[in-house]
């Protein structure tokens, strides 16, 4: 399922290429990777769990 949706997403990539301008082609590879890095700023800025109940965090008051 992997590699038929890795077919599809470079078909896409190739028709596109074939049909567009390349100032829009530009355009789209100046924004694409900024649009595919949103969902990583957005999970690395999440907490992953309680970090002062980490082993490693004991405070001593």
């Amino acid at each position: 399922m992997r590699y038929a949706l890795i077919a599809v997403v470079v078909a896409g990539v190739c028709v596109l290429e074939w049909t567009t301008s390349p100032t829009t082609l530009a355009a789209l590879a100046v924004v694409l990777p900024t649009i595919g890095l949103v969902p990583f700023a957005v999970l690395a800025g999440r907490p992953l769990g309680d970090e002062d109940a980490a082993p490693g965090n004991r405070r001593v008051v």
